[in-house]
């Protein structure tokens, strides 16, 4: 029996298994990958979503309860379950993935779909600097990434045939996947831009009503996030909160490229009572951030910033970018913001006080995004949006390959050339399902690299959520008849 005739069981028990050996044997190898977040999700801190913090909080609680307290691997040996749950879980999603692109394509795409995944997971652990796979590492994105890949199943299939259970399945693990990892709001935004214009401008599929529904449900998978995040700490803490922290990231991408008149914004806040001398916070915020070198005047080749050049200057301005924005907010504007709150609301609990340092985190980002947003298309934006094309554009080389050594950049270009050239052709040549689907595939791709270039920075394991199967619809586009 050759490959090309295998049986739809056949296929499924091979990869299962293929799954099964790879995943579960290279956690039992490596065991649970402590990372640098792993203890505040441990802790189930103020500034982390609710999710994951809860399974890890579910697994422990479990394992004490049957007196299981040792250790495995040097660590907890309930962080071995949960890297043994985690590996199971990538199992049955990517090998769910395979079933599914066996179904249409058969046996060959539907083996490199399982392919793509290990593939990508596999230059993770033995080539890129990390040197472990998301599924073994105690961080988000081990459920995240599987979720990823579930959801765009799900929006396959709802162009496949419009079907209720497929909406409700859609919106379910929409919700779940944003409570485990916020970045998963990019997932959000790509069901309702595919929508958009599959049920507005496609005239197959144009109808209004139907993009209406998707619309609605949207919205309720927004409030539903917000519910269970500030229901979670209200039982965790008694207060009923979203988690904090949430702008940092944000005012650290804005800070790197403010001037000195930035200052001027909050002169407003001198006298305020609910944020009282904000000026002199934000003061000592910038000047900070401008005595470490960590602003855009400060990497290496910049001349001015009426010379800033997209084209010449975004791979060093990047690696400086990524190099430095940690340090702003972890070491400059964190701190100083609860030393603001603790000088000027010294009666806080901790809890509130943390609540506090959220809303001037806020307030800081509202007035600094306003002014971003107002000069962006002028010559005093000009940093702004070299900074932000910048990052978008190493959103898409990591997406699909990596900036070092630097000849992927190039061959990240063509390998886009070659994917919308295969698009292109699928649509004259009528293989419409691989034309969606690719498109699909894009609209995640494009929408992550937008979103985390505008509001986080582009890096690996922010960026390869679609990489598996942006790959696999590619090699349908060329291969399937």
């Amino acid at each position: 029996m050759s490959f090309k005739n295998i049986s739809k069981k056949n296929f499924g028990l091979i990869s299962f298994i293929v799954l099964t050996i790879f995943f579960i044997g290279q956690v039992l190898i490596d065991g649970p990958v402590i990372c640098k977040d792993t203890q505040s999700y441990i802790d189930m801190n103020f500034t982390r979503e609710a999710g994951y913090s809860l399974i890890l909080f579910w697994f422990r609680s479990f394992f004490e309860k049957m007196g299981f307290t040792g250790e495995a691997y040097g660590q907890p040996v309930y962080l071995l379950a949960v890297a043994i749950f985690q590996s199971i879980f990538w199992i049955i999603i990517i090998w769910k993935l395979g079933m599914y692109i066996y179904r249409f394509f058969g046996p060959l795409l539907g083996g490199l779909a399982v392919f793509f995944q290990i593939a990508v997971a596999a230059i993770n652990r033995y080539l890129a600097n990390r040197g472990s796979m998301y599924s073994e590492s105690i961080m988000t994105e081990a459920f995240a990434m599987p979720l990823f890949l579930l959801i765009t199943i799900y929006l396959w299939d709802l162009f496949e045939e419009y079907r209720i259970s497929t909406l409700v399945k859609l919106f379910v693990v929409t919700v779940l996947t944003i409570t485990i990892r916020k970045h998963m709001m990019v997932l959000l935004a790509t069901w309702m831009g595919v929508a958009f214009v599959m049920f507005l401008f496609v005239k197959r599929y144009r109808d209004p009503k139907r993009f209406l529904v998707s619309l609605v449900l949207g919205v309720a998978a927004l409030i539903s996030v917000s519910a269970i995040d500030k229901s979670y700490n209200h039982a965790v803490r008694g207060v009923y909160e979203s988690h904090v922290n949430g702008n940092m990231c944000a005012i650290e991408t804005m800070l790197y490229t403010q001037v000195p008149e930035s200052k001027e914004l909050f002169s407003k806040y001198a006298d305020s009572e609910e944020f009282p001398h904000l000026d002199e916070l934000y003061a000592h915020i910038y000047d900070t951030v401008q005595e470490k070198q960590y602003s855009i005047e400060y990497y290496e080749g910049f001349t001015s910033r009426e010379n800033l050049n997209v084209v010449s200057d975004w791979v060093t301005l990047v690696e400086h970018y990524a190099q430095v924005l940690d340090d702003i907010g972890y070491s400059i504007i964190y701190p100083s913001g609860n030393a603001y709150v603790a000088q000027y609301f010294p009666e806080l609990d901790n809890t509130h006080a943390q609540i506090k340092e959220d809303q001037v985190e806020k307030e800081i980002f509202k007035v600094l995004l306003r002014d971003d947003l107002k000069k962006l298309f002028t010559k005093e934006g000009h940093a702004v949006r070299v900074v932000l094309v910048s990052n978008i554009i190493k959103g898409f080389v990591l997406s699909v390959a990596n900036t070092s050594p630097q000849i992927l950049i190039r061959i990240s270009g063509f390998i886009y050339i070659l994917f919308f050239a295969i698009f292109i052709m699928c649509l004259l040549r009528g293989k419409e399902r691989v034309a969606r689907m690719m498109f699909i595939v894009f609209a995640g791709l494009a929408v992550n690299c937008v979103v985390t270039g505008a509001m986080i920075f582009p890096q690996p394991r922010y960026m390869c959520y679609s990489m598996g199967l942006f790959y696999l619809t590619l090699c349908c586009g060329i291969l399937y008849r």
